[in-house]
């Protein structure tokens, strides 16, 4: 399953939870792979920010998949643009991963974000890219994947996590 997402947090769970996908995902986790792309990453997590005053509001639930919460990119220099979007390199934690075969360590890869994954289990993070600081670009867990970019506009790496995804 591959789950792509633009948009907010609130509505893209709540428009899982309408369809009837959340609950699906959920019967379903133990027999399928699954990868989610940008918005889809971030739906992974135990919960998130984004769609909500978060300083009068409880966070939202997400899928719950891969233990984390989904909050705003710090921008803590006055020139770094939010929201990050463009190229950035990825460096892989987990080289032997099989999503990352055949992908050069500091490949460039295509980010469109206001929002980061901050995962709880750091053996989930199997890669990330510096904007500012840190943040996750990719998070793993058994066969649950999610890439913060987008893969379909990442060009040649792009194409090769799509592939690897396919191979699991």
């Amino acid at each position: 399953l591959i789950l792509p997402g633009v948009g907010t947090f609130k509505m893209g769970i709540e428009s899982l939870r309408k369809v009837g996908w959340y609950e699906w995902i959920h019967e379903n986790i133990k027999y399928i792979s699954l990868l989610g792309i940008c918005l889809g990453m971030q739906l992974l997590a135990d919960e998130g920010y984004e769609g909500i005053n978060e300083k009068d509001e409880k966070p939202i639930e997400g899928l719950g998949l891969v233990k984390g919460s989904i909050k705003r990119i710090k921008r803590s220099q006055s020139d770094l643009r939010i929201p990050h979007i463009g190229w950035n390199n990825v460096k892989w934690k987990k080289a032997n991963s099989k999503i990352a075969e055949g992908i050069e360590d500091n490949s460039d890869l295509y980010f469109v974000h206001s929002y980061e994954f901050k995962a709880v289990n750091k053996e989930n993070i199997l890669a990330t890219t510096k904007y500012n600081e840190d943040i996750v670009a990719v998070v793993g867990k058994e066969k649950i994947l999610g890439v913060q970019f987008h893969p379909e506009k990442s060009q040649k790496a792009g194409s090769m996590i799509l592939k690897n995804f396919l191979t699991l």
